[in-house]
């Protein structure tokens, strides 16, 4: 093969198992000396089943991870682990695909940052000699709309407002001013489902508050596919937490214009706080946002 006479790491991520045990199984065979390092998100068990409170985090990348062991992984073979995160798993695809040309999805992304991490750790890079091999299983093209977008990036806070100002060349500085929140429709995350239907006439930006807190929005989407599946009747005795997402951003009056600018030109709902993260709500208890074009 390729590495010749030696090999002395491997980086692989691990999903259902198959491929990290059978090729470190294989290589180990030829390389007795090499280093296998696992690859697996925070948020999954597989580095180590007895992080059982880790099943409460979610992630984003696709393809490694798993809520159990699978039968198949052989856990024996991987000399130790390296859990990765969501942001730096996209940041190093994205570097990846603009910097290598190397059109490849999350999980790659994971494997070649966990590479990194496992080189320092070995102190690998002051030795030219070791060959590390990194193996990356996806491609970018399911991906498309997700990491390789830099709105989406930014919608899931993986990279700031000011690196998304640097990737669109947003240059133009709106000069300070003050602005008019307006009042907008707003739910709460304990009301019913015909209460909501009662008070959303038309698809738009409706807010979810508790305890004064914004915790997402109202996702229309989520309740006809929970009435397609599985009946009006069944969706109308669910009250409004089944049906809220995340997606959007939270600024103070205080912030920067161009920052406020910038997320709506992304098309993410954007409403206010005050320092200590509660909604800034008018007489009548709605959410406050903005007309974006009053800043311009």
């Amino acid at each position: 093969m390729d590495c010749g006479d030696h090999l002395d790491m491997i980086v692989i991520g691990a999903g259902t198992g198959g491929t990290i045990t059978g090729i470190a199984k294989r290589l180990k065979e030829r390389y007795p000396n090499l280093i296998v390092v696992g690859v697996d998100p925070i948020g999954s068990i597989l580095s180590n089943p007895s992080k059982t409170d880790q099943l409460n985090i979610p992630y984003q990348v696709e393809g490694i991870g798993y809520d159990f062991v699978p039968k198949v992984l052989d856990r024996s073979l991987i000399d130790f682990w390296i859990d990765t995160n969501d942001s730096d798993s996209f940041k190093m695809s994205r570097k990846l695909i603009k910097k290598e040309g190397l059109l490849c999805g999350g999980s790659s992304g994971s494997a070649t940052w966990a590479a990194i991490q496992a080189i320092k750790t070995l102190n690998f890079e002051t030795d030219p000699s070791k060959r590390v091999l990194i193996i990356l299983p996806d491609s970018v093209r399911n991906y498309m709309s997700k990491f390789v977008s830099s709105d989406w990036m930014l919608l899931h806070k993986f990279i700031s407002i000011e690196d998304f100002k640097k990737e669109q060349i947003y240059k133009h500085v709106t000069e300070k001013k003050s602005f008019e929140l307006i009042p907008i429709p707003t739910l709460k995350s304990n009301d019913s489902i015909e209460k909501v239907l009662k008070i959303i006439k038309n698809s738009g930006q409706f807010p979810v508050i508790e305890s004064n807190e914004i915790i997402g929005n109202f996702d229309s989407k989520k309740l006809l596919q929970n009435i397609l599946r599985d009946g009006k009747e069944v969706a109308f005795s669910s009250n409004l937490k089944r049906f809220i997402n995340k997606d959007f951003m939270l600024f103070t009056v205080e912030n920067d214009h161009m920052a406020i600018l910038t997320a709506s030109a992304a098309n993410i709902p954007i409403y206010f706080s005050d320092s200590n993260g509660k909604a800034i709500l008018s007489s009548d208890g709605l959410v406050q946002s903005l007309n974006p074009f009053d800043l311009i």
